[in-house]
């Protein structure tokens, strides 16, 4: 009997750290938020992620707390 296959192990989200004195000196675009493919009415990613990491008061506490933030590589701005 063939033994069943493990799943892919699944990666988990990419958290880029960013430069304190950059990160005040400039606005980052980080947020869905902020992002053209947000749906501020329902509150979710049009493109079907998952958003919840993603937002803004999500990302300043994790950026507080760590230095680093869940960057999404589908943001797109106005």
């Amino acid at each position: 009997m063939k033994e069943k296959s493990k799943p892919p192990l699944r990666r988990g989200m990419i958290h880029d750290a960013i430069d304190p004195q950059l990160f005040n000196k400039i606005n980052i675009i980080m947020s869905c938020e902020q992002c053209s493919y947000f749906d501020c009415e329902q509150i979710r990613c049009t493109l079907g992620h998952d958003h919840k990491k993603h937002l803004h008061s999500v990302q300043m506490k994790n950026y507080e707390l760590t230095g680093r933030v869940a960057l999404c590589r589908n943001l797109e701005i106005d």
